[in-house]
């Protein structure tokens, strides 16, 4: 991972996490999905055993989130 990141957000499920991320590229915020080893094998709604995470630029984090947010609601 890229120094200078900070976590957004966790998904259970990859695809979540893929959208999402798409989303704030599409916003002009640079990200990256973190997929941990079990999110693969054992995709759960809400976190679990794997987990994927999407860690976005530091000073942009605020935004990022403020993105998400709005997209969710």
């Amino acid at each position: 991972m890229k120094t200078g990141l900070t976590l957004i957000q966790t998904y259970g499920n990859p695809e979540s996490a893929h959208i999402d991320a798409g989303m704030l590229r599409s916003n002009g915020i640079a990200c990256e999905v973190v997929e941990s080893a079990g999110s693969e094998l054992f995709p759960a709604p809400y976190g679990g055993i794997g987990t994927t995470s999407i860690y976005a630029e530091a000073d942009k984090a605020e935004e990022a989130l403020r993105i998400l947010k709005d997209s969710h609601d």
